[in-house]
């Protein structure tokens, strides 16, 4: 082999329907994978997505985190709308399994596999069709903005508000949230200004999830 290449567009993968997860292992790798077992108490066979069988030891495992089942998460489903307004003319992208600035997700020194990135002043609708019973979720400003940054989270159940965090800062612990949502049709979230505009406000729904 005299070189090896790679396309920096391809950050979308293909989702995969079924039960499955996110192995991340010592060394920051992270592997999504089905039909996980134990061989031995030292080693987990598992076949990846993308059609490879491996053999992990466990020492190197920090954890497995299931997908599919009865958690269903955001950045797995379709929005129904999706609206930006500009605090002054540059737009931001939803991000699905990213921050807003493309990057991992990251609250505090800790990483996030799943969820949303958002900027403000934004908000993402998903339809629930009354399915769900309960919405849950890890709010904060990403680590890539060192410390600045400040949002207020909001939540709305068919157009009602159902949550509305404090002002969320930079330099602050993220937030749990946990919503009952039984019977609700359309469920938003939105990212509102707060302090100094909309300067560095990388808003992170981490591990967004509905529970059925």
């Amino acid at each position: 082999m005299r070189a090896l290449g790679f396309n920096p567009r391809l950050t979308s993968f293909p989702r995969v329907a079924g039960l499955r997860g996110i192995v991340i292992l010592s060394d920051g790798s992270r592997i999504t994978a089905d039909q996980p077992r134990l061989e031995s108490e030292r080693k987990l066979a598992l076949h990846a997505l993308c059609g490879v069988n491996l053999e992990i030891p466990t020492e190197e495992l920090v954890s497995w985190q299931t997908l599919g089942g009865k958690a269903v998460y955001l950045s797995d489903l379709e929005p129904q709308d999706y609206q930006f307004t500009p605090y002054l003319a540059l737009r931001w992208p939803l991000r699905r399994d990213q921050n807003a600035l493309g990057g991992v997700l990251s609250i505090r020194n800790r990483d996030f596999a799943k969820g949303l990135g958002m900027h403000s002043q934004s908000a993402v609708s998903y339809p629930l069709d009354s399915k769900f019973v309960r919405f849950q979720s890890i709010v904060g400003i990403d680590d890539a903005t060192q410390g600045k940054g400040s949002v207020i989270f909001r939540v709305l159940a068919d157009g009602k508000q159902i949550f509305a965090s404090p002002v969320v800062r930079g330099n602050q612990p993220p937030l749990a949230i946990s919503l009952a949502v039984a019977d609700v049709k359309t469920l938003t979230l939105v990212v509102d200004f707060a302090d100094f505009g909309d300067v560095q406000d990388h808003a992170d729904w981490c591990d967004a999830m509905l529970i059925k």
